[in-house]
């Protein structure tokens, strides 16, 4: 579900933004968000969508992404990238669970 992963990197950068810099803006989600969605995507249909090579190639090459456009090769990226995979991870598991639980519940015709 490419959906769940797009939502938790816009999470992610969100919350970036604001715990750094106290404020979001368009050039925070630029450089934040799109190398990670451009990783995220480009994983979904490498991967078919399946979670786990998904989630693992898709963050890395996504921080691989934003470290060269931004011209930051420093040891903290490492920390960047575990916090990512993290967060991300976590985040578009869930959401996974819940569009896979409200699609099940559309399909079943139960509204509750």
């Amino acid at each position: 579900m490419a959906i769940a992963g797009t939502l938790a990197v816009v999470a992610f950068a969100t919350i970036g933004q604001l715990s750094h810099h106290g404020h979001l803006s368009a050039t925070g989600y630029a450089r934040d968000s799109l190398p990670l969605l451009a990783g995220w995507l480009a994983a979904t249909a490498a991967f078919r969508g399946r979670f786990v090579p998904t989630w693992l190639a898709g963050v890395s090459a996504g921080v691989l992404l934003r470290a060269a456009i931004l011209g930051h090769w420093y040891a903290k990226e490492l920390t960047f990238l575990l916090v990512a995979l993290i967060f991300v991870g976590l985040f578009a598991f869930v959401a996974r669970l819940v569009l896979g639980r409200i699609r099940w519940q559309a399909a079943r015709g139960d509204g509750h």
